[in-house]
């Protein structure tokens, strides 16, 4: 058992390690560091496998032993090929869960488990359904080195030179086979376990969750589950049928970029040959506003998985009933692909289209004037964004938000919208006075509610026009959007607001003072670099005193013709000229 737990704990440990190393940890995007990884396991299952091919057997030889006569006192049961291969599962199992393939991905599984459900647990911007669908990415890791796990567990008698010996044992090829495919609930148990848990940590750690989790969000777990189990099916199929120490890493590899491939076509999330990929790919608009054939999704994985499993048993075996049963899982297989990629359904098709046309009926709080609107499952997520605006529109003056609204649906891409959902809206609603901002719980989408908002209310948005950048340099208006959005917030907050050139992104893109853009869309607008710096200075000037000198001339202070020195002035401090211009910002 210490052995085994070894080898277990060596495989968590060189995990941890590699990525750390590869320093996957301090960029989302890992790509560099997931390349290194991939190069190093390589190499060392290789290098591995090359020594273990090369270990005796027997380091000082066979050494005779004394006979010894047994006379048993009554004839062993007959043991049926179910019962023998349920002992062989026992003992295999045990094998499988200490292979130090199986504590590479526990490793791996343990890293993302810390990444996306305490370091960046924030990303999923509190929508449930989102984090719960996305979610089974995360356990491929752990269904790759499944395979390979798998693969040497059903390798062993070739690798140690004993496959003649094992031969001679009562039980058959496919009996052996059959418990090694019955070892695979726990991996799958372990999958549906660690993701569960991740889901735990995201619950409790966003600061705002939202959205409800049904049997379409469960069913994402439950078939990440399922994937491992196919994953230990795979491993034991290359082993039957192409025993050698290459195969896995090859298939694992090319399997990796087919899927991505699948999980990338076209711009929709219903796109039909997304469905046939193992994963769900990072959606543009919220989940519920898409309608895959989720059920028929999970028969496709299920079916995949039956035709492996029987495919690694028709290798020693090929009776009547295992080529039936293969026949019917490649049938089902072919139906339920076929199911997965259908059109969406016009039920599902005239829902969307309501829950995206039809703003007016969205229910909404009143803040200040300003209407927030958000699905009735979403409560919370409205009540953050009425908290986030609130001060902002508080500091405005009375009546200049009463013609704007923030609305869930109003960022999303038309181009998004499966084309059923299209027709039936016959275009994109209208977007007159409402904000375009991205609506979630992430703190950075909350900042980029409060940018809006003050921009709204200083006239900025009359002119803007979508997807353009307004340049608001040298505008007293531009200085007072920056600093109504800085009302009601912390500390830190104020002072992100109001810097240019500091950046809370890894990558080093994020515009300031607008946020991240894959949190609060790209900047609408640009200022001076000095706007920047005259609404630092703003803070330091009593809130009732700016709010008074605004209110008595809000028309003159928001018209594009009132410079940032002319508002200085108002408010005893000296110009800063017009200098510089902030970075225009960038798509997510």
């Amino acid at each position: 058992m210490r052995r085994r737990l070894g080898r277990l704990l060596l495989g968590v440990g060189a995990a941890v390690a590699v990525l750390g190393v590869a320093g996957v940890g301090e960029s989302r995007s890992g790509g560099p560091g997931i390349l290194a990884v991939l190069v190093v396991a390589g190499a060392a299952w290789l290098a591995w496998g090359f020594v273990q091919r090369r270990r005796p057997i027997v380091a000082s030889g066979w050494a005779p032993a004394i006979a010894v006569a047994y006379r048993p006192s009554s004839p062993p049961p007959p043991a049926s090929p179910a019962a023998v291969s349920l002992a062989l599962a026992r003992v295999e199992l045990r094998e499988l869960v200490t292979s130090p393939a199986f504590g590479v991905g526990v490793g791996l599984s343990g890293l993302a488990l810390y990444l996306f459900g305490v370091e960046w647990v924030g990303d999923y911007g509190g929508n449930l359904p989102n984090a719960f669908e996305l979610a089974p990415i995360l356990a491929h890791p752990l269904a790759g080195m499944v395979v390979l796990a798998a693969f040497r567990a059903r390798t062993r008698g070739q690798r140690d030179g004993v496959e003649e010996l094992l031969s001679t044992c009562p039980a058959p090829p496919t009996t052996r086979t059959a418990g090694h495919l019955l070892t695979a609930w726990a991996p799958g148990l372990v999958a549906v376990a660690y993701l569960l848990l991740l889901m735990l940590l995201v619950e409790r750690g966003s600061p705002v969750t939202f959205g409800p989790v049904g049997a379409r969000q469960a069913a994402a777990i439950a078939g990440a589950g399922l994937l491992v189990v196919g994953a230990t099916a795979l491993g034991i199929a290359l082993a039957r049928w192409a025993p050698w120490t290459l195969v896995p890493v090859v298939a694992v590899v090319a399997i990796g970029f087919l899927s991505t491939d699948l999980a990338t076509r076209g711009t929709r999330t219903t796109e039909p040959l997304r469905q046939l990929s193992t994963w769900l790919g990072d959606p543009t608009i919220d989940v519920r506003l898409t309608a895959q054939h989720w059920l028929a999704h999970h028969l496709w994985i299920l079916a995949l998985t039956a035709v492996v499993a029987l495919l690694s048993l028709l290798r020693d075996r090929r009776s009547p009933l295992l080529l039936g049963a293969a026949a019917v899982a490649v049938v089902a297989a072919v139906a339920a692909g076929t199911l997965a990629t259908r059109p969406i359904d016009a039920s599902d098709a005239r829902r969307i289209a309501a829950m995206v046309g039809d703003l007016e009926g969205q229910p909404c709080l009143d803040v200040r004037g300003l209407r927030i609107c958000t699905f009735a499952t979403d409560r919370a997520l409205a009540d953050a964004l009425a908290d986030a605006t609130r001060p902002v529109a508080a500091a405005a003056p009375p009546g200049v938000l009463t013609a704007w609204s923030l609305h869930q649906t109003a960022d999303t891409d038309w181009d998004h919208l499966d084309p059923e959902v299209r027709s039936l809206l016959g275009g994109p609603p209208s977007a007159d006075g409402v904000i375009p901002a991205e609506v979630s719980g992430h703190p950075l989408a909350l900042e980029g509610a409060r940018l809006w908002t003050g921009l709204a209310a200083a006239g900025v948005l009359d002119d803007w026009q979508p997807g353009t950048t307004l340049g608001l340099r040298g505008q007293a208006r531009g200085v007072i959007a920056l600093w109504l959005a800085t009302r009601g917030a912390d500390a830190d907050t104020q002072k992100a607001l109001t810097t240019v050139g500091s950046s809370r992104s890894p990558a080093g893109d994020e515009a300031r003072p607008w946020p991240d853009s894959c949190q609060a869309g790209v900047t609408p607008v640009q200022w001076a670099v000095t706007d920047v710096v005259a609404a630092r200075l703003l803070l330091q000037v009593p809130e009732t005193e700016v709010r008074s000198v605004l209110a008595a001339d809000w028309a003159h202070w928001t018209d594009p013709d009132t410079s940032t020195d002319d508002l200085l002035a108002a408010l005893h401090r000296g110009p800063v000229g017009t200098h510089g211009m902030t970075p225009s910002g960038s798509r997510c």
